[in-house]
This record gives structure tokens, sequence and C-alpha cells, in this order.
């Protein structure tokens, strides 16, 4: 596989900016590989715009717009729209799903989660609500915003799109975050100190396929690869799960703790990263100053070379202490 143009890419705080820029006018349809959090940007959004929703089924009285998780694939008709008889006019007319809160006059921002894997007859309603802010016959308050996300088609996970649907959305494809942005990140969000080293000297875990030379993807057995029939690999959010296992691995035992984590980020990872939970230290010292760099020094671990078993665990149990529990990966 050569490496894919998938035209110009911007990193999820710039698609953020975007959809609350323009989201109450145009549809932007996010796209990446999995787990590069684009399920995460409708609380991004919440969070910039000052209210407190932060997962599906909230509801805030407070909060300036209403925040609806709309999981596509999974819906049929009758979750968005149905025709009921009106007896007194002998019509049908459209009643609206509760999913919607149109009983609730504040404008909504929708996210139409996994778009492109929905039915074709829900990409075919969708395009209402994408182009025209309409649900059935029911508009959209005003300054409602909508936006979808999908993962790429040559991703080969499901997802397509009608040609007319693609003409009225804007299709975007968002960057896969670096060993350098998701450090940044992981560190202001509770990572754990032994995670964050391992990504910071195993950098290439958070490579992207479509960025990489067929030679250069044969070289990385971390990350998501297509051709490949492999469920478990390195993402950004599959390695903030795996943290769960870095904290617990004394408690769960080394045969444990190998197995999980070969379902989580994959056997290549589980068995590069197995030596430094042990041991609770990054495994060269050499590398130290690389770890330094991408997540800005802080919470450095502090096992040298002849600090190892013990003494490294415990620098470990100090810096994980002193973070608070990790939230969803970007």
């Amino acid at each position: 596989m050569a490496k894919l143009n998938l035209s110009e890419k911007i990193s999820i705080d710039q698609c953020v900016k975007l959809i609350m820029t323009v989201g109450d006018q145009l549809t932007p349809v996010i796209r990446s590989e999995p787990g590069c959090g684009k399920s995460s940007m409708l609380g991004m959004i919440a969070e910039l715009h000052g209210d407190q929703w932060r997962v599906p089924g909230q509801r805030f009285a407070k909060d300036k717009y209403v925040y609806i998780y709309a999981d596509w694939p999974v819906l049929d008709l009758s979750d968005i729209v149905m025709r009921i008889p009106d007896h007194a006019t002998k019509q049908l007319i459209s009643y609206v799903s509760g999913l919607f809160a149109t009983d609730d006059p504040r404008p909504k921002v929708i996210m139409l989660d996994e778009f492109m894997k929905g039915p074709k007859m829900l990409q075919i309603i969708g395009t209402r609500l994408m182009l025209e802010r309409t649900i059935g016959d029911v508009p959209l308050p005003d300054h409602s915003i909508v936006f979808a996300t999908s993962n790429n088609t040559t991703d080969g996970v499901g997802d397509t799109m009608l040609a007319h649907a693609g003409n009225r959305v804007m299709l975007l494809n968002m960057r896969k975050p670096d060993h350098k942005s998701w450090n940044v990140w992981a560190t202001d969000n509770g990572v754990s100190a032994l995670t964050r080293a391992w990504v910071a000297m195993n950098t290439k875990c958070l490579n992207s396929y479509t960025e990489l030379t067929d030679d250069e993807l044969k070289d990385n057995p971390y990350i998501f690869n297509p051709a490949k029939t492999v469920l478990s690999f390195v993402s950004p959010r599959s390695l903030v799960k795996n943290d769960v296992i870095v904290r617990n691995r004394n408690g769960l035992g080394e045969l444990v703790t190998r197995a999980a984590m070969a379902g989580t980020v994959g056997q290549a990872a589980a068995e590069a990263s197995r030596d430094d939970a042990n041991r609770g230290r990054p495994r060269r010292s050499a590398d130290k100053a690389a770890w330094r760099r991408s997540s800005g020094g802080r919470d450095r671990p502090r096992s040298s070379d002849r600090a190892r078993g013990s003494a490294g665990r415990r620098a470990c149990s100090r810096a994980d202490r002193r973070s608070p529990a990790g939230k969803d990966a970007r």
C-alpha cells in the first residue's frame, strides 16, 4: 500500500473550530481512521460553549444548546420520524423522535456519528437534516449546528456515501494525532507517566497508515492497517484504555497483564511494553530526553539504568497517584 492522498488534513481542534464557525449553515462530515477521537468532538464543543453537557442523555436547563448524539448505523426510520394519522384532519403528520428534543426551543448541536455506515434509507433521510436543518417536516431552531463523523473509505470498515448526499455536505479529513500532540493531551488528562513515556519512546505507534510507504507500513506492527485483519492495535483511544491495565498491573500479575494488553493495543505493543510495565521504567535511559521533549518534561520517570525493580515501580506509582483518571482519547 503506497501513501494515500486524502487531500488536506486538519487537527481535531481545527475540526471543532470549523464546526462551531460554519456548522449552523454547512454540515461538516469528519473522517479519520479508527480510534482518533471523532466521537469526542460533541463534548469538546459543549465545553467551548461553556455548557455542562458531556455524555448522551444529559440535558441541562442552563446550557445554551441542546446536545444530541445520534448513533446513525443502529437507528431505523422509526427512531427519526414517523407519519401518524391525525383523525381531526384525516391526514398523516410527522412525529419526530424524542431523540431530537424538538420540544425544547433552544438551538441544537447534533452529531450524526458513523453516518456513512448508516443504511441507504437513513442516509437519504439525513440529507434534509444536513442540507435544510429539517427533520421530517419539522425545522430545527435557528442557529442549530449539525455535523457528522465517519471512517475513511480506505479503512475498509463499511463507510460509503451516495453521490448526491456527498454533494450536500463538506467532507473533511481529520489528522491522526502524532506522539507529541497526544502526549501533551495525555499529560493534561491524567494518563500515567509510564504510558506517556512508552509512547514517546515508540513514536511510530501513532503513525497513520495513510502516510506510510509500503516498506514503512511493513515495519510498523503497532498501528491500524486495513490490509490486515487485526482487531487490536494502537490508537489514541486504545492507549487510554490500555493505561487502565498499566495502572493495575501489580494486582493483575504478569500473565493477565500481558494478555489484557495484547487484547487492547495488540500483541506487538504488548510485547514491546511488557518489560517497561514490569520494571516501571523506560527501557533505555538514552530515550528519556525524547520523552521529555514530547511531554514538556512533566512527571518524568525517575528510574535510571541502575534503579531497576522495586525502585522503578515506586517512582511510577508516585506519578500515577498524582494524576487523575484519564478521559476518552481524542
